[in-house]
């Protein structure tokens, strides 16, 4: 301060007369005087900035007290040029450090801390993982997709928004998601492979024993194929093809197997293109039935079409003495794999009325006819079918008497039919005389010789009208 005043007393001894604008060189004549002069006005030049800088200093600490007074300041370097202070964090790979300062801070003064779940993420994927493994389990593909996708993407908007967000808590994400979409995959693939196992099985089981379209149906829905059984309607055909031992006997082997096989895959044709599963061959005969695999309403017509299409198809061979015996009836039966499952299996159908249809078949023989149907195949069928009564028969096997009908074609002449249902009023009505009256009209029908013979005996004995068979 002494140095500061001894100066500007020089000053204003030396210059202080002085206008502003004077040349200093026009006053002092020799060096040295202009050179201390020169260093006198630089120095008041100098003293006089210092003192404006002061006072402006002075105003901006007061603006910056104001604005910084019981408050924290951070001080760090931001530059995005400068390696140095940066640190990765969820924000970014290169936060400054400074931020992480006040983050730091914020939580202390708010009392608003995170945490860690430790110990959670292990627990967290098991339990999405077998959520996913039960709604994929339990439900359709569509909806087990849909509620799979729309559980995880739950657990991280839960996770992010409610738990961190709301709690202050790092809950696992990335784990349990991928735990979760691990578990979707595996079983979406197991399913597809199980698909794609009953495709071939099914293919392979039914491909040739019923239609292109049925295939297709079971495959698009193998839940109707009930392994356990299922008790249902359903109209069962039986055939056998007559005359056949006799015919091998004059052919060989080799041809005898060649004409059981074009013979019985001709019936087979005729069922399945009647919508009808063929359910094994049976040496010179098969087995089919409809509704095997869901209600056909039409069951019992499309059985007596498909038994007229085999009858009409085998007469129509060129082997001389092949003919055909069909027996058809419509009742309950339990329908699913039977055998030795899962390899010695075959889907079937058992019960009552398979026994009586395969007994229907052999009848035949009884009566001279092709194709014999029980009441309620005929009942169902409706007029479908062109029909001639046969009455009530106890088979072999059974003890209580069946309706039988033959079903004919238009060889058979619609007065023969009428003798037949004339001959069955009577007998519905315990009239013997009538009886014996209608016999007389079907003895005019050679076609009608068998069953006239057979009703013959029963109507001159005193017991019950009811045709008992002793053979099948």
């Amino acid at each position: 301060d002494a140095a500061q005043a001894e100066l500007a007393d020089e000053y204003e001894f030396t210059l202080g007369e002085l206008e502003p604008a004077t040349e200093l060189a026009s006053v002092f004549t020799d060096d040295d005087s202009l050179a201390h002069a020169e260093s006198l006005h630089t120095w008041k030049q100098l003293a006089d900035a210092t003192e404006s800088g002061a006072a402006e200093i002075g105003e901006l600490e007061a603006a910056l007290h104001s604005q910084l007074a019981d408050r924290l300041v951070f001080v760090g370097w931001t530059a995005t040029g400068s390696i140095a202070d940066f640190v990765p964090t969820v924000a970014g790979p290169r936060t400054p450090g400074v931020v992480v300062h006040a983050a730091v801070a914020n939580m202390v003064l708010t009392g608003h801390s995170y945490g860690h779940a430790d110990g959670w993420s292990s627990i967290i994927t098991l339990l999405l993982g077998l959520a996913v493994i039960l709604l994929m389990s339990s439900t359709t593909p569509w909806i087990g997709t849909t509620g799979s996708l729309l559980l995880i993407a739950g657990y991280i908007g839960i996770a992010s928004m409610f738990v961190f967000g709301w709690w202050g808590q790092f809950v696992p994400i990335i784990a349990p998601a991928t735990g979760g979409l691990g578990a979707w995959i595996a079983c979406t693939s197991t399913s597809a492979i199980l698909i794609q196992r009953d495709k071939k099985r099914i293919t392979r089981q039914f491909k040739a024993r019923v239609s292109d379209r049925l295939v297709d149906t079971l495959i698009e829905h193998p839940s109707a194929l009930s392994v356990a059984g299922v008790r249902r309607e359903i109209s069962v055909l039986f055939a056998d093809l007559a005359g056949f031992t006799t015919t091998s006997e004059r052919l060989d082997s080799a041809e005898a197997v060649a004409l059981a096989n074009r013979a019985l895959s001709i019936l087979a044709q005729q069922v399945v293109e009647q919508d009808g599963y063929v359910n094994k061959f049976l040496g010179d005969g098969l087995m089919a039935f409809w509704s095997a695999f869901d209600e056909q309403p039409d069951q019992a017509a499309r059985a007596c079409a498909a038994a007229a299409a085999c009858a009409e198809a085998i007469r129509s061979m060129p082997e001389v003495g092949l003919d055909i015996r069909l027996g058809i009836a419509t009742g309950e039966a339990i329908v699913g794999d039977c055998g030795a499952p899962p390899d010695l299996n075959d889907y079937t159908a058992i019960g009552d009325t398979v026994n009586l249809a395969s007994r229907l078949e052999g009848a035949n023989k009884a009566f001279g006819t092709r194709i014999l149907v029980d009441g309620e195949t005929l009942r169902q069928a409706g007029d479908a079918v062109r029909s001639l009564p046969i009455g009530p028969v106890v088979v072999v096997g059974r003890t209580t008497p069946t309706e039988l009908h033959a079903v004919v074609d238009d060889e058979m002449p619609q007065a023969a039919i009428d003798a037949a249902l004339e001959l069955q009023r009577a007998i519905a009505k315990g009239d013997r005389a009538a009886a014996a009256r209608a016999l007389e009209q079907i003895g005019e029908h050679r076609q009608l010789d068998a069953l006239g013979l057979h009703w013959a005996e029963v109507i001159d004995g005193d017991g019950e009208l009811v045709l008992h068979l002793s053979s099948k």
